[in-house]
């Protein structure tokens, strides 16, 4: 590179001998070539070591103590499955012991990252499927068994539509996306839980018509009411969490409504178990708030219970009965020592 211009200079052949290394020219100095040999020793031959690798055994191990060693790190290019890499590598290492590594040299995995991303996306698939499930059981209670059928479709319709934006927009699957996608599910669900039980309030509560054709046109009124105010829930939150509220809208408004209408029962239909546990939960509800209401002692006893148990729970934190964690614990099998 000079004056602003690049110039590309290509060797003809290969260098083969230290000689034709001394002897390259690697400057003009007053119209006179200065060579390699000039300015440099030039030695065929190991450079000079920038770090040291030793290898601890465990005491189960048949090999004892700490060796020195010679670590090899493979990456992967972006958007590469690390899991397939790491099965891909380990296998590659299995065929070349069996011909090409001499048998009295040992190697293994001090750093799998493959395998630590599968255990992490397996345990944050197991957090995303338990919280699925614990909100349509919320569902199920609080409405009724068709309701929550209702839910159990629309949560993995939304979840499809968030991850097929991802993919558009160019994000991988990986813990941090997955980790999005349980922080928003009891946000995502609200959507269609406000629209089913809206559908739900016009089919049981309010007086009309039973066919068909009305329960339509009701089912098109109780979204119209509801379908405006639940849009603002996705501007506070980025990204995945935004794609996954926007396809929750789109399943409310769509999805739900079409299946109300065939799993919804109208009044008259109602599932008479099913209608016990709801009077059951309203007694429960008005036994427990009603000498609230009508009681002022009470009610600043239920506040100071609420209080002291609020701060009980967190003082768990400060005396580490909980731990308190975002993303899975990344623990390494390997410990680095920088010396500068």
């Amino acid at each position: 590179d000079r004056n602003n211009i690049s110039y590309q200079v290509a060797l003809s052949g290969t260098l083969t001998r230290v000689s034709q290394v001394r002897n390259l020219v690697v400057s003009v100095q007053h119209g006179k070539s200065i060579r390699l040999f000039q300015v440099a020793k030039v030695t065929d031959g190991p450079g000079p070591l920038e770090s040291y690798v030793w290898i601890g055994h465990p005491a189960t191990s048949p090999l004892s103590g700490d060796e020195t060693a010679v670590t090899v790190a493979v990456a992967k290019k972006k958007g590469i499955n690390a899991v397939v890499v790491a099965n891909q590598i380990l296998q590659k290492m299995k065929d070349l012991s069996a011909r090409k590594i001499p048998s009295d040299v040992q190697w293994t995995v001090t750093r799998n990252y493959g395998h630590t991303a599968n255990e992490k996306a397996d345990d944050l698939l197991l957090h995303l499927v338990v919280a699925t499930v614990a909100v349509i059981l919320l569902v199920a209670l609080g409405l009724s068994l068709r309701e929550s059928g209702v839910v159990a479709v629309a949560i993995p319709v939304t979840l499809a539509l968030t991850l097929f934006g991802s993919m558009v927009i160019g994000y991988t699957v990986n813990r941090v996306t997955l980790f999005a996608l349980i922080f928003s599910i009891g946000i995502l669900v609200d959507d269609a839980i406000v629209v089913v039980e809206n559908i739900n309030r016009h089919f049981h509560f309010l007086g009309g018509k039973r066919d068909r054709d009305t329960l339509l046109e009701r089912a098109v009124v109780a979204v119209g009411e509801v379908g405006n105010p639940t849009g603002p829930y996705m501007r506070p939150i980025p990204v995945n969490a935004s794609l996954a509220m926007t396809g929750s809208l789109l399943v409310a408004l769509t999805v739900v409504p079409f299946l109300a209408l065939r799993m919804v029962p109208p009044a008259g239909h109602v599932n008479k178990i099913m209608g016990k546990v709801d009077a059951g939960i309203r007694h429960l509800y008005r036994s427990i708030m009603l000498p609230l209401l009508n009681s002022r002692l009470r009610q600043n006893l239920f506040f100071a219970s609420v209080l002291l148990l609020t701060v009980g729970v967190m003082a768990f934190f400060d005396t580490r009965t909980l731990l308190l964690k975002m993303l899975p614990f990344d623990n390494k099998s390997e410990l680095d020592v920088v010396i500068d």
